[in-house]
């Protein structure tokens, strides 16, 4: 009961610093400014986002089923997409559940949730790379401009509330890290605790060197191009859907999808606030549009994702729950007959 009471008080806390984050991003918009640049939005052009944020869903659970192939011989292109489109809506509504829906997603007798679980850390390893490449690119193209927002905007911030208090908790929980390491590797034959531990810890090596031993790496690394390219596509897509911001580039686009990146690091359900604030900033500090056009911006690249997330979560969802139904169904008749 304390458990669940944590979680309950957890999920609140989380959803308030995404109520908070969402005022910061809405005070002192002028709200009929932002009405008479919505009327003018090409509607057509914000579909065409939503399509290349489809095919990145699409062939992220292509990417992931080739993953997962070495370890389960059983995974298809449907239980990878499923278990994704279930993490992702999972993630709309607890940050950071995401990974965790889904890795129970592709789970199963013969392929437990360690081995799914390294798989996903692999995946996220390579999506971590990638916004570091989106960033440099970014980077390159504007380099002044870039270098001055992250500076003053997102590393002075963040390091002003670093204070040395903190640096030693974080100095102590490495420590103690290192520490238990030590432990399970010395106790793992020796204590049934460390012993389990350790097992769970080498399946999930096991995913994680999946990557090394699946076909096709080279689809593979396509596939994630592919799917960081569209994401890109996505803020272009915007782009001509607002007047006034056609002129932008597909360099611009690199930078706002990084800048956007970094909103994931904030623990709000689904990016709730920190997406808006960041990007409505970056686009009045870099490019002088007006804090609204920013939140136009964000609200039509950030919504429309999101309602297709919670469209193909609840079809997911269902087909789940159908395919779940129709298993017991068909246990029950076999039972019958036995």
């Amino acid at each position: 009961m304390a458990k669940k009471a944590l979680k309950i008080l957890e999920y609140i806390l989380l959803f308030g610093l995404g109520v908070v984050l969402v005022w910061f991003a809405l005070r002192g918009i002028d709200w009929k400014v932002f009405v008479d640049n919505l009327h003018t939005v090409r509607w057509g052009y914000v579909a065409l986002s939503a399509l290349a944020c489809l095919c990145a869903l699409i062939l992220r659970a292509e990417r992931w089923k080739d993953m997962l192939l070495p370890l389960s011989p059983s995974a298809t292109f449907i239980k990878a997409w499923d278990a994704n489109n279930l993490g992702n809506l999972s993630y709309l509504v607890v940050a950071g559940s995401g990974d965790f829906v889904r890795t129970a997603g592709v789970t199963n007798k013969d392929f437990t949730y360690d081995k799914a679980f390294g798989t996903v850390l692999m995946e996220r390893a390579w999506d971590s790379f990638m916004v570091i490449v989106v960033t440099v690119l970014a980077i390159v193209f504007k380099q002044d401009a870039i270098v001055t927002f992250l500076k003053d905007s997102v590393l002075k911030p963040a390091a002003g509330r670093l204070s040395l208090k903190l640096w030693i908790i974080l100095g102590v929980l490495v420590l103690a890290i290192v520490v238990f390491c030590v432990l399970i590797y010395k106790l793992r034959d020796k204590s049934k605790f460390f012993g389990k531990i350790a097992e769970w810890l080498k399946g999930v090596f096991d995913g994680l060197k999946a990557f090394l031993v699946m076909d096709r790496k080279g689809r593979f690394a396509i596939y994630t191009l592919l799917i960081w390219f569209f994401y890109v596509a996505m803020c272009q897509c915007v782009f001509w859907a607002m007047p006034g911001l056609e002129g932008l580039t597909f360099a611009d686009a690199l930078f706002l999808s990084a800048i956007g990146n970094f909103a994931t690091i904030v623990p709000v359900p689904g990016g709730m606030g920190a997406f808006h604030y960041l990007i409505a900033l970056a686009m009045s500090q870099i490019y002088g549009f007006g804090w609204e056009v920013g939140i136009l911006f964000a609200t039509l690249t950030h919504e429309s994702r999101t309602i297709l997330l919670v469209v193909l979560g609840a079809i997911s969802a269902g087909a789940v729950a159908i395919r779940r139904g129709k298993r017991k169904a068909a246990e029950t008749t076999e039972k019958g007959t036995e």
